[in-house]
Order: structure tokens, then sequence, then C-alpha cells
């Protein structure tokens, strides 16, 4: 079991305070946790026989981890300095007393839902969440917050260069926040959605040179902006589109994008964009009537698809993509760039300890279907964002309404946990980390906005929790920060880097 610590608590923004560490009695103590472990399925992550909760098909797993013992969060000082403009308090770089885990805990060490240690994975331990609730109730933090790992977004940007070995550019829409920017500065290129994102860049004096409009929906106004902000890079997957570029410039350089015949979509989707085979060369050969330089082809796949460790539907992509690219060469010339997209699973998702060679199985598949010369780029949003993110939420309340558990939380759906509730559905499998005080039950996690669509997680099986009582959400860096709406007095969750001790221990974990 694990060693007993003293029980400590959280509170909401605008709690009273309550009393410090000398006011609390010394033996006050918090009962041992009991770890659950399974077998991993051979893609994304899914627990083998694991028994899916919640109501979205298939849907990506998101681990919920109670933190406990939970540490007091206070207010943030007003005044505190952003960084590049964002609301960033970076805080006090250390935890007193943090060390390391002792060998009982090494070998007790398989997180919530991950094998034991025998694998070589290591999950986030209790005691990793209690060093960094700790941390976060020594920096008087207010929940909920999200604290970025600058280590995880490092690693990821290595090893996918290590794997693929291709040209990298980094998709705006997935975070903006300035810490992440800085984070990713390395990268290739970017990719832009709207005016917005493209701003962010031009203000950081990214060069126009680097940026791609990914967006295949766009008007007049909206493509001569861009075109005015010096960006010439369009993906287009219509005649619409194509011919609406060619009445503006004669210096569009065109991304042709193809819609592969597995999309990988999820049940939660819909896949907008990407034209048939026929239609792309079609568009081929309209852009060389106009004018119009035709410099890569593109596709997307998602994860929700089988065969994903061995790159199954990405070499089927290619396949398709490399056919097209002969044809379109009677028109168009020699497609210089191939685009594979960018929608890897999230870098500290188990899927990349089971499976490393991914990447390198990618590039193979790249290799053999595409002539020498052919550069290679991805573009990746989730996979670097997801990991740089991990949100720190409290209970508010614990009870029993009209025959039913409710759990609600300071989080809310609507700010800080979009793709975690909306798009995930709250996830699909849920292994808790939990306090002793009885058996895990079935709730509804649900977030404070009274609101029936702010539902975090249906179904949950958590153990009994009380007011103040914390919980740790991984891997929410993606389609989170700038998601948020301002209703009901919900405020976005204040981003904070971890120090450097408790980043790398975060970025060494691996989770569903």
């Amino acid at each position: 079991m694990f060693a007993r610590h003293h029980r400590l608590r959280l509170r909401p923004s605008g709690g009273a305070r309550p009393a410090g560490r000398k006011d609390r009695p010394a033996d006050a103590a918090l009962p041992g946790a009991r770890l659950s472990r399974h077998r991993h399925r051979r893609h994304r992550g899914r627990p083998e026989g694991h028994r899916a909760l919640g109501d979205a098909p298939r849907a990506r797993p998101q681990l919920l981890e109670p933190v406990l013992p939970a540490p007091r969060l206070h207010q943030p000082a007003p005044g505190d300095p952003p960084l590049l403009g964002g609301p960033v308090r970076t805080g006090r770089p250390g935890v007193p007393g943090g060390g390391h885990d002792t060998g009982e805990r090494g070998q007790q060490r398989g997180g919530a839902g991950l094998p034991a240690a025998r694998t070589g994975a290591a999950g986030m331990s209790a005691h990793l969440r209690e060093r960094i609730a700790e941390w976060v109730g020594e920096q008087h933090l207010a929940t909920p917050v999200q604290l970025f790992s600058n280590a995880s977004v490092a690693d990821a940007l290595r090893r996918l260069r290590d794997g693929l070995d291709c040209r990298i550019s980094y998709a705006l829409k997935a975070n903006t926040h300035p810490l992440m920017l800085q984070a990713v500065r390395g990268v290739d290129a970017y990719n832009v959605t709207n005016l917005a994102h493209l701003r962010t860049l031009l203000q950081l004096r990214v060069e126009p040179e680097r940026v791609t409009w990914v967006n295949p929906v766009i008007d007049g106004p909206t493509a001569q902006a861009v075109l005015d902000a010096g960006v010439t890079r369009f993906v287009v997957d219509d005649t619409r589109g194509l011919r609406l570029l060619a009445s503006l410039t004669d210096r569009a350089r065109l991304t042709l994008r193809l819609r592969p015949a597995r999309t990988g979509e999820s049940a939660r989707s819909v896949v907008r964009f990407g034209a048939l085979p026929e239609e792309v060369v079609e568009l081929g050969s309209l852009a060389a009537e106009r004018g119009l330089e035709v410099e890569a082809l593109s596709f997307f796949v998602g994860t929700d698809t089988d065969d994903l460790a061995d790159a199954v539907p990405y070499r089927r992509a290619l396949e398709e993509a490399a056919e097209v690219r002969a044809k379109l060469a009677a028109d168009v010339g020699e497609v210089p760039v191939m685009n594979i997209g960018g929608a890897f699973p999230g870098a500290r998702r188990r899927f990349h300890h089971d499976h490393p060679d991914f990447f390198h199985r990618l590039r193979e598949h790249a290799q053999h279907l595409l002539p020498p010369g052919v550069t290679l780029l991805c573009e990746p949003g989730r996979y670097l964002a997801e990991p740089a993110l991990a949100t720190l939420a409290t209970v508010v309340a614990d009870r029993v309404a009209g025959g039913r558990r409710l759990t609600h939380l300071d989080v809310s759906g609507y700010s800080g946990l979009f793709e975690t509730t909306f798009i995930e559905d709250g996830g699909g499998s849920l292994d808790v980390v939990a306090p002793e005080r009885g058996d895990p039950s079935l709730t509804q996690l649900v977030g404070p906005i009274m609101d029936s669509f702010d539902v975090i997680k249906r179904n949950a099986l958590l153990p009994p929790l009380v007011d103040g009582d914390a919980l740790l959400f991984p891997n929410t860096g993606a389609y989170s920060y700038g998601y948020t709406a301002a209703c009901e007095g919900v405020r976005a969750p204040h981003v904070v880097p971890l120090p450097a001790h408790l980043d790398r221990a975060l970025a060494d974990t691996w989770s569903a």
C-alpha cells in the first residue's frame, strides 16, 4: 500500500480560506489507494475487455484521475505578469520535500488503467499526482487550472522528427496559448483556419511564407485579407474555392486535398473536406488552365480506425494519393509535396509506448509508394497539443438527488473541457485511483453551469468523494484553451507552467 499522507483539501475560486497546515491534526491521514491494471488493445490504447462507459460509440479513452490528498487552492494574486499577452502565472519553482518515489511506490506504480511496471510503461503514479497537487496548493492557485508541460511537447516533437523525418506544420487550431506557441517554435511551418490565428502568427513575426491557409471554405474578403497579409499557400477541395482564388491572384500555391476511402471518421464527427480522386484530377486541370501552381497533395486520416498501429490506413491513403499524383503529372507536372495530415494519437497516449515504431512504419510506406525527391509534410495538432495541458478541478458536491448520484465539479465542458466532454463524450473508459471510502459506484459527472448539457462524463465509475477533493484530467491540451464560453460566471482555467521537476515527471508518463 501507499504511504499515508495528511489529507489536504481543494477549494474552488472564491471560497473561504481554510486553516493553514499548522492548524491540522498531525495524525490526519488518508487511507492508501488501490490501482486497477488492464491489458490494452493494439490501437489507440483502449483496455482489452474493458467496459466502455458513456454513450459515444468507440470514443477515444480519456483518463480521469482523482487526486487525493488534495491541496488548498486560492485566488491568483492580481497583477500576475502575463507571457506574450497570455494569462500565465509562473509560480515558485519547487515543492519542498518533493523527493522521488520510494521503492514501495515504484513496485506499485501501475497508473490508473495501465499495466504493471514490468511493461516498462510508467503511468501517472499516486505519488506524482500528490506532488502536482501539493505544488498547485503552494502556489495558491484557484481551480480549475490547466498545468502546462513544456517537456511533453519537446518530447513529442523529437519523437516525430526522429521517426517520421519530415517537415512539420503545426495546426494552430489545436492550441494557440503563448506557452504552446513558444514550445513549437522550432517547427518548419504553421497552418491556420481563420484570420484570428493568422494575426497571432504575424504578431509573433512568423514569416507569411511559412503559413498555409488550410480551410477550403473561404469567401472573397477573407481570401483577399489572407493574400494582403502575404500568405499565398491555400488548400482547396472544390472548383468554387479554386475559381475564387484564381479571380484574386495568380500567385496562389495550391494544396489539393484528397478524401481517402478510409477517413477514420469518429461517430461524433462529419468529414466535411476532401475531394474524390477523380475530382482532385479535375481540380489539377483547372489550376493549370488558370495558371496556378499545384504545390502539394494532402489527405487526412482520423484515429478512429483499425490497423492504426501498422499505419495501414496511411498506407492505403498514400496508395490513393500516389495514383492521383501520377494522373496529375500530365497537366501540372510533378507535385513536389505530399501532406499526410496530422491526426496521430496524442503523444503521451499509451499507443505510442506500445507501438514505438509507428512513425517509422509510416515513413517506410511513404518511401515505398512515393518517388525519390517528394517532400513529406505532416500537420500535427492534437499529437503535440494534447499532452501539453493537464486540468486540475475541484469537487463542489458529491450527492444523491432524484434517486441518482451526481458529482459536481468547478470545471465546465463549456470552459476548458470541450473535447473531453463534447467530442470524446467524457472518454470511453474511466480507470481511477481512489481513496478507500467505499466501493466505486456510477455517477453523473457534471459541470457548474445549470444546464442539462454541461455533462463531463455520463455513468462515471468513481469512488465516494467529498466536497473539496481534486480530480486531474491528463491530456486536455487539444481543443481546450480557446474553446470556452463566458456564461453563468464560468471562467476559462488559468494556464500555469509546471516547474521543471514536475514537468519532466509528467512527460515521462503514459495514459490510455
